[in-house]
């Protein structure tokens, strides 16, 4: 892909973190897609162009998950979500990767972004169902709500075990 692309992908970029910043919607619409593309000098074929990598990125990312490759299937998706933002099933998509980065390695930052990305597919589309269901996942999951429980939890709790094991010995000595 060009340079060109790559400029028009940071611009999509910058203008949905603009929005989020004055807590505007973050999903992007068709005229303001266009008006990026013109502010850039880019034609319509071009916008095409960025919108059929979008496309090639999410099926590649599709091909990584597949494999359990997650961190790349997420380089892959966000590529995908700059270049075609309005794609609402990549946006779903990279939101569901995050997800499963996040709780696998305790990372509040991936669930977060995961959360603002469903809140964006949910804004462009409220009956899409998996962005509901996942923000469900998120809501009721938060990073950290599957953590080992402290070692002197454990300790303590084997302490007591071990005790009423005693006891249940004894007594059973004492009426046997």
């Amino acid at each position: 892909m060009s340079d060109r692309y790559h400029e028009f992908a940071r611009a999509v970029v910058a203008r949905q973190e603009q929005q989020r910043e004055r807590r505007e919607a973050g999903h992007l619409d068709e005229a303001t897609m266009k008006a990026i593309a013109v502010e850039l000098g880019m034609t319509e074929e071009d916008l095409l162009a960025a919108r059929a990598e979008g496309e090639a990125r999410k099926q590649r990312a599709r091909a990584l998950r597949q494999q359990g490759l997650v961190d790349e299937a997420i380089v892959e998706l966000e590529s995908a979500h700059a270049f075609a933002p309005l794609d609402l099933e990549a946006t779903a998509l990279l939101a569901d990767a995050l997800v499963k980065r996040g709780r696998k390695n305790d990372d509040d930052a991936d669930l977060q972004r995961a959360r603002a990305l469903c809140l964006d597919v949910l804004q462009a589309a409220p009956a899409h169902n998996d962005a509901a269901a996942l923000l469900n996942v998120i809501r009721n999951n938060p990073a950290g709500a599957h953590r080992r429980v402290p070692a002197g939890v454990v300790v303590g709790a084997a302490a007591v075990v071990g005790v009423l094991g005693l006891v249940a010995l004894a007594l059973v000595r004492a009426l046997g």
